[in-house]
């Protein structure tokens, strides 16, 4: 009798453990494959891309920021400044027609 009820407790103890075990590696995989999925969407989101315009007559960069400006940038201000800063302008007024500029936009990407 107590050799069956020893046998009994450790079946008990060797099927919580396998039961355990079951368990902690469903969630690590579980885990695991949200995290990936979660890592895709986050890295495939946007990238950062530039077009080369060509200035028309009565551009000015204010109205290509209307055009080009997205969320990526927290005011017209701070676009119109890269912009600046890419194509070595001298001042936010200095662009003639003819003129051509890179201008920085954000695109999804391709899966």
């Amino acid at each position: 009798m107590r050799r069956r009820k020893r046998e009994e407790k450790r079946r008990f103890i060797f099927i919580s453990i396998l039961t355990l075990c079951l368990v902690f590696v469903l969630g690590i995989t579980f885990g695991s494959f949200l995290s990936r999925a979660k890592g895709k969407d986050h890295l495939s989101e946007e990238r950062k891309c530039y077009a080369s315009i060509q200035i028309c007559s009565g551009d000015t960069l204010w109205k290509l920021a209307d055009q080009y400006l997205d969320a990526h940038y927290a005011t017209k201000e701070e676009y119109i400044n890269e912009v600046i800063r890419i194509n070595s302008l001298t001042s936010e007024n200095h662009i003639v027609s003819g003129q051509y500029l890179i201008l920085p936009y954000y695109e999804r990407e391709l899966p």
